[in-house]
């Protein structure tokens, strides 16, 4: 939940207050409602000041990892215990003593699995490991000690990977989560997001690039309509031609221009319901309305041509050919009827 507010510089939170009010009125609601809440202690602490907090809530704190559960930990991953002495001698240091800024550094999980994950590597081919946890000990505050660890960690994940360890190198990694961190967010805020909204994701591969992408696939699939629908057409200069060619150019724009745009709508599941609100009701006359001017321009377009043929199917003896676009032939009843108009 601390997660939840990107600007917190005025203290107030208000979309945590409104989450913990949202758990606490579904609790109150349905009776017994089991949930699991995380969030950082001071955080917390800043919204109980603010009086919100879960009603009928335990509260667990996080401990600091000891050395036995540390040394467990590292058993567990199947770690040479001789190899890790110095640091988990330093773990047991009493608690009344200064303790080591490696002890204070390791007393946090994550940095314990960023620690093993660093120096239980081995070399590919050698199998020898790659470093030493004896060099832990040489760091002077639990900072340097977090930033060395992390500056290891892709690479050392990267390599050991359980499938394929050398399919990506560790400055393509590197460079593809610093472009995924330096992501601008979808909702600025003054404060730093964390959020990554994957239908927002596309401008890494370039702006200008998937822009120009997507109109050239509009195109092609307005010029392969467009082909279609001449080949249908006889090609006659008349005032329904006209006015169906620059229909169909008008919605051809739009499909194009609406390709280009750099705002992406966020996905939606198609669901037939009835449009309850101003924004859907708008939306289906919007999308109404571009279907009508593309139907009706297609319908303009063909109309003299069907038309054409309409007549000629009532003309008496007369019946078109069944290509599109021929002119009607004469059966063989006015063929008759000709002959004899002839011989008189």
């Amino acid at each position: 939940m601390d997660e939840a507010d990107t600007d917190t510089s005025t203290g107030s939170r208000p979309r945590a207050a409104r989450i913990l009010q949202a758990l606490n009125f579904y609790q109150d609601a349905a009776g017994s409602a089991p949930l699991i809440l995380t969030c950082r202690t001071a955080e917390y602490a800043q919204l109980g000041a603010l009086d919100f907090r879960m009603r009928r809530a335990v509260h667990i704190a996080l401990d600091s990892v000891t050395a036995d559960q540390a040394s467990g930990y590292l058993e567990a991953r199947g770690a040479n215990r001789a190899r890790w002495r110095p640091v988990l001698e330093t773990l047991q240091q009493p608690h009344h003593l200064t303790r080591h800024p490696l002890a204070l550094a390791l007393s946090v999980p994550w940095r314990l699995n960023l620690a093993a994950t660093a120096y239980e590597e081995r070399h590919r081919h050698t199998h020898a490991y790659v470093r030493s946890p004896a060099d832990l000990l040489t760091f002077t505050t639990p900072d340097q000690v977090r930033d060395h660890l992390l500056s290891l960690h892709v690479a050392s994940a990267t390599n050991q990977h359980p499938i394929q360890p050398g399919r990506y190198r560790s400055a393509q990694v590197h460079r593809w989560l610093a472009a995924l961190a330096t992501t601008p967010s979808a909702t600025p805020s003054s404060g730093p997001c964390t959020d990554l909204v994957p239908h927002q994701l596309w401008p890494l591969a370039g702006a200008s690039l998937v822009r120009a992408a997507d109109a050239a696939l509009a195109a092609l699939f307005v010029l392969v309509f467009a082909a279609l629908l001449l080949a249908q057409t006889p090609i006659e200069p008349s005032l329904h031609r006209l006015l169906g060619a620059a229909g169909f150019a008008t919605v051809a724009a739009i499909i194009i221009l609406r390709a280009m745009s750099a705002q992406v709508a966020p996905p939606v599941m198609v669901r037939f319901h009835r449009p309850r609100t101003h924004a859907r009701r708008r939306r289906l006359a919007r999308n109404i309305a571009v279907g009508l001017v593309g139907g009706i321009a297609g319908g303009i377009a063909v109309t003299p041509h069907s038309r054409t043929r309409l007549r000629a199917w009532n003309e008496p003896g007369i019946r078109p050919r069944s290509g599109l676009g021929s002119e009607p032939q004469p059966t063989t009843a006015s063929l008759r009827r000709g002959r004899r108009v002839l011989s008189r």
